[in-house]
């Protein structure tokens, strides 16, 4: 299966060139349960080179997308907008989309869900309930910012202690989102990468 992971930027200021990247063990995590990463760059979000986003998508004809962590929503205008667009693409298709972290904080934003700081710690491990099965977790804060509230038509899925939201899915559309990043997990690592296979499998 083919999907579209959208990608971070970093500025290399000494030799004045700016990067898209994502973790390796992102792109590891995805083709070892039979996942082909198609990396998509940020500019393609711009209004006009929307037609060529457009030719992008039909070409590589995805069947998911992954909104990948890494910055502060607002901070990379082109990403911003992109990964807008290319919500809206998968949702209108009922296409597969997953979010990590930022990408969950991106499907709050554009369902008009507005963000806090955290009282969490950032690399310290919580305790995190799965509210479908009612087991335990634990998950890695990597986050400042959390959702207010669960978006419209959104069900809560991972809840820690003190009630910050982890994880939703939408109620009829394929749908879903961790504040945790699956790659970086030592703690419940297996659990949430099967988590990833299991939704980009599922019919």
């Amino acid at each position: 299966m083919r999907i579209v992971v959208t990608l971070r930027e970093t500025k290399i200021s000494k030799i004045k060139e700016t990067r898209e990247s994502i973790d390796k063990k992102l792109i590891s995590l995805l083709v070892k349960n039979g996942l082909t990463p198609i990396l998509i760059p940020s500019e393609l979000g711009t209004p006009k080179n929307y037609k060529k986003l457009v030719s992008f998508l039909k070409l590589s004809r995805p069947s998911g997308l992954l909104l990948s962590g890494g910055e502060d929503i607002k901070l990379n205008s082109a990403r911003y907008y992109l990964e807008r667009k290319l919500f809206k693409y998968f949702f209108r298709k009922n296409k597969k989309i997953f979010g990590i972290c930022r990408g969950l904080q991106m499907i709050s934003d554009i369902f008009q869900v507005g963000l806090r700081r955290t009282n969490l710690k950032v690399r310290k491990t919580y305790k995190i309930k799965n509210l479908d099965n009612k087991k335990h977790y634990f998950g890695t804060c990597y986050f400042k910012w959390e959702i207010k509230n669960c978006p419209k038509n959104f069900l809560i899925t991972f809840l820690s202690e003190n009630n910050t939201i982890w994880g939703i899915k939408h109620k009829s559309k394929n749908c879903e989102a961790l504040m945790l990043h699956p790659e970086r997990e030592k703690t419940s690592n297996l659990n949430f990468q099967k988590y990833i296979k299991n939704f980009y499998r599922k019919k």
